[in-house]
Parts: structure tokens; C-alpha cells; sequence
């Protein structure tokens, strides 16, 4: 008995149509439901266009995806569809980017009901014709429902596949958010760290500038505060014009005066100028010990810097060490979760193969 060509087409028709929505590699996540993954997505979009003309050139589109944690097979996918609505300069907005992501759905790890249905349909017209011997057209049924489970397989093994994705994608934020949080942290304490040390610099500089001007007042009150020491030759001519001064020699005393007047003048220049070079000598010793005192402290703040550092690089490769191991954990246990759910799949398309049975 043959069955009618009318009914042959429709019969093609819906699984064809059934199979085309499914068999799309559309393992890419629904990204528009998760703010966090379009906020990063954005950053590493804005990263490649640094004009911020609202656009990024084709070939930077795989770094960006990269960068978001989605893999090459899935990045391949939004490409071919960013191919399709690039502009004339084989750019693409990153408004169009969201609109393809949100185009490629997230499919369903259950099987697909019609797809079941269709398989239920071929296995009963299977059966069908072989009672009546008609084993062409079993061939053809058998060769489109192994196709069919076979596109079901694979559609449900790139569910499993986006739903991992998923996971690591948002294990992969919640790691760039600690490690940001990390950095942010981190810099906060080395600024106020700046900060301080710039505080002290400053409070020592005016302490150095009021100590020295203390140091100046001293070492003149000093120096103004004892007598003079005059020469022999001087404290012999005053003596003398003393002397006949008393007898009321006047017109010799006026003579030894004037001769003491000028030895004077000259020996108090002399200390003058001998005062002049003793001040800057011990300035200059005092503005030493203030820049040794200085450079010590700025000593004291780069091995504190250091120290700070070398801490935080520490710290940092701590952190990223620990999330590699997280992310080598997830991705173990992902495995072993894939290949026992393929077992399931095949085990459960197997099923759907051996029933039910026709009357």
C-alpha cells in the first residue's frame, strides 16, 4: 500500500521545519537577561573603540566575545550573523551586537516535544511499511528519523553546552568583579598611603624652614653677644689715647683716636666678614643634617612602598591562582556532567526509538 504524495510533503514539510529551528548552533546565552554580562560586554566593547564612535571593526568582535568568556564556537555564530548586518566599514554597533545575542535564544535541554512527536509519527509509519511491505519508503522513514534524533542529540548536548557556558561566564564575572574589587581596594590604601607620606614630607619641610630660621637668630645672637677681640696693636693705640687725653693732650689724643678709629673700622670688618663666612659654613652644615634627615624619611617611605607592593603582588597572584583552580574544578566537573548527560540523551532517544509500538 502506498502512501499518498500529499500526505509524503507534509509529512517532510513539518520535520524539515521542526528540525531547521533546532539544529541553529544557537548555544549562545541570553545575555540580555543578565545585566552583569551586558555591563562587561560593554567594557570590553568600549576598550576597542577608543574614539567612541559607538562602533568596532569585525575583526575585533572575536576579542570582545573572548574577553565576555564566550568560546570560539559560540563567537563564531554571532560573526557570521555580525557579517550579515556589518556596515560598509565591516563595522558593527554595539546596539546591533545586543540584538544578535538576543536573537540567538538559549535552547531547552528537554526534549523537544515536536521533535518527539515527529519521531513518534516516522516510527509508526515505519512500522507501517514494513507490515505492508513497502520497504522503500521504511528506508526513507528510517533515514529521516535517525536524522531528526540525531539533531535532537546534538540540540540538547549544545543546550547542556550554553548552560555550562552560563556557569562559567558568570563564575568568570564574579572573579573580574573580586578581582576589581581587589584592585579598587588595593589602590584606595596606596593613595592614602601617597597621602600620608606627602603629609609628612610637607610637615617636615616646615618644621626644617622654622628650625632654621631658630638656627640663624642663635648663631648671631651668639656671635653679637661677646665682646669683640681686638688686636694688641689696637688696645695699645687706645691705650695711649687715653692717657693724653687725661694729661689734656688733646691735640694727641685727637691724633691716636683717629689712628684707633681706622684700626677698628678694619679689624671689625675683618670680624664681620669672618662671622659672614662662619654663618654660611654652619648653614650649609645644618641644611645637611635637615637633608640627611629627609632623605631618610623618603628612604623609609619607598621600602614602605615597596613592602606595600610586593604584599599586593602577592596577594593578587593568591587570588588569581585560587580562581584558576576554581575555574579548572568547574570545568572537571562540567566534563564528567557532559559525557554522563550525552550517555542520558542517547539512552533517552534510544527510548523514544523503541516505543511505541505500532498495532
Amino acid at each position: 500500500m502506498q502512501v499518498k504524495p500529499k500526505q509524503r510533503r507534509l509529512g517532510r514539510h513539518n520535520i524539515e521545519s521542526s528540525t531547521r529551528k533546532n539544529t541553529s548552533d544557537q548555544t549562545i546565552l541570553k545575555l540580555g537577561q543578565f545585566k552583569e554580562e551586558f555591563r562587561l560586554l560593554q567594557k570590553f566593547f568600549a576598550e576597542h573603540d577608543p574614539q567612541g564612535s559607538g562602533s568596532v571593526p569585525i575583526s575585533k568582535l572575536y576579542d570582545v566575545l573572548n574577553k565576555a568568556g564566550i568560546e570560539k564556537d559560540e563567537a563564531d555564530v554571532i560573526v557570521q550573523e555580525a557579517d550579515k548586518i556589518a556596515n560598509t566599514c565591516s563595522n558593527i554597533t554595539f546596539e546591533a551586537l545586543v540584538g544578535i545575542l538576543r536573537s540567538l535564544s538559549n535552547p531547552s535541554e528537554e526534549p523537544d516535544a515536536k521533535a518527539v512527536e515527529f519521531m513518534h509519527i516516522l516510527i509508526k509509519y515505519r512500522q507501517k511499511c514494513e507490515s505492508e511491505g513497502n520497504y522503500m519508503e521504511a528506508g526513507k522513514a528510517n533515514f529521516q528519523l535517525q536524522t531528526l534524533r540525531e539533531r535532537e542529540e546534538k540540540r540538547q548536548e549544545h543546550a547542556t553546552k550554553a548552560k555550562q557556558i552560563q556557569q562559567r561566564m558568570q563564575i568568570q564575572i564574579a572573579h573580574n568583579n573580586q578581582y576589581n574589587e581587589f584592585n579598587l581596594e588595593w589602590e584606595t590604601f596606596l593613595d592614602e598611603f601617597d597621602k600620608a607620606s606627602k603629609a609628612h614630607l610637607e610637615q617636615l619641610t616646615k618644621k626644617h624652614e622654622e628650625a632654621f630660621k631658630v638656627f640663624q637668630k642663635q648663631i648671631r645672637e651668639e656671635a653679637t653677644s661677646k665682646p669683640p677681640k681686638w688686636s694688641r696693636e689696637l688696645l695699645e693705640w687706645r691705650k695711649r689715647q687715653h692717657v693724653v687725653a687725661k694729661l689734656k693732650n688733646y691735640s694727641d689724643a685727637q691724633k691716636f683716636k683717629a689712628i684707633s678709629d681706622s684700626l677698628e673700622d678694619g679689624e671689625r670688618s675683618s670680624m664681620n666678614s669672618h662671622h659672614t663666612g662662619s654663618f654660611a659654613k654652619k648653614e650649609v652644615n645644618f641644611h645637611e643634617q635637615q637633608r640627611a634627615e629627609m632623605q631618610a624619611l623618603l628612604k623609609r617611605i619607598n621600602v614602605k612602598r615597596k613592602e606595600h607592593k610586593k604584599k599586593r603582588d602577592m596577594e593578587c597572584k593568591r587570588l588569581l591562582r585560587r580562581n584558576q583552580n576554581v575555574q579548572k574544578a568547574l570545568e572537571g566537573k562540567q566534563a564528567t556532567e557532559s559525557a554522563q548527560n550525552i550517555a542520558f540523551i542517547k539512552k533517552q532517544m534510544q527510548s523514544i526509538l523503541a516505543g511505541p509500538k505500532g498495532k
